[in-house]
């Protein structure tokens, strides 16, 4: 239930019809504003606009004044608009069918006032309770917020979802990354020998080390790709869990590709580095 300007003060874009006005009163014929989602669902390739929505007469047992009842126990309502799909519940919700209702046509006690302004937060806060005592100094006026604070109240769990799994990713990517320089700089120092025997026979040091560093980054580019296909995978999975976020983001798997890419290649060059420094007869002793 919304009163006129409602749309507009919420920035929601009507995309058909128009919106509610002061005439759509209880004397006025029943009228009710749908998003896209409902239009799409009910009426798919027609126009809404003109359509009847029967329901039951809730307004019964609300109190006098209802009017338009074409059953005892039904209401016809006029489709006069359609506005463009928003969050209502949560906003990692799916796109849902929603109706608007003129608050004039049925009266409901408790109301969130949305209010539109360029003051500061204090300021309006103060002067909305001093507008709503002016009316009526028994009306309570409680949950001030502003619309951010709403959103951020609302992904609180999400949020903190967030900061427990990066934790744990961050934790994940650096024994990923200490563990893939572990096992080259071991696979590197088993070659001693090779690299001795290779230095003897004429190998430029530099060859040798390049042929090391190709071998090892070949080996840890074949584990990168397939992380990278199972992380895609995985991402997919999560798509529902946080809101804003796409799985594919070619910042943040460009990120992990260039760590874990740089951790593989100080894996390879710093063993056979220093292996291609050793003497040719002390590397061919090296047990």
């Amino acid at each position: 239930m919304v009163t006129p300007d409602y749309f507009r003060t919420l920035g929601a874009r009507l995309v058909r019809g128009r919106e509610f006005t002061a005439q759509d009163g209880t004397s006025s014929p029943l009228v009710v504003i749908v998003n896209e989602t409902l239009a799409k669902t009910y009426w798919p390739g027609q126009d809404p606009i003109g359509k009847r929505i029967y329901l039951p007469d809730i307004r019964a047992v609300a109190g006098p004044g209802s009017v338009g009842v074409t059953r005892p126990d039904e209401i016809a309502r006029e489709v006069i608009g359609v506005v463009k799909d928003g969050k209502y519940l949560s906003l990692s919700e799916r796109p849902r069918p929603i109706m608007f209702w003129p608050l004039a046509q049925y009266y409901e006690g408790r109301l969130t006032l949305h209010v539109r302004s360029a003051l500061p937060t204090v300021t309006l806060a103060g002067a909305i309770r001093r507008e709503v005592q002016a009316i009526d100094p028994h009306l309570p006026v409680f949950n001030l917020r502003t619309l951010e604070q709403q959103k951020a109240d609302s992904l609180f769990l999400q949020r903190m979802l967030a900061i427990l799994l990066g934790g744990f990713g961050l934790i994940g990517l650096l024994l990923a990354a200490l563990g893939i320089y572990g096992v080259l700089a071991y696979a590197v120092s088993q070659r001693t020998r090779e690299i001795g025997i290779r230095v003897a026979l004429g190998a430029q040091r530099r060859a040798v080390l390049g042929l090391i560093v190709r071998q090892g980054m070949t080996l840890a580019g074949i584990g990168i790709s397939a992380g990278l296909v199972s992380g895609l995978g995985l991402a997919r999975l999560m798509r529902g869990l946080f809101f804003g976020i796409e799985p594919r983001d070619p910042p943040t798997f460009g990120a992990m590709t260039v760590l874990l890419g740089c951790a593989a290649l100080l894996g390879c060059w710093i063993p056979a580095r220093r292996a291609a420094r050793v003497d040719p007869m002390e590397a061919l002793r090296y047990e």
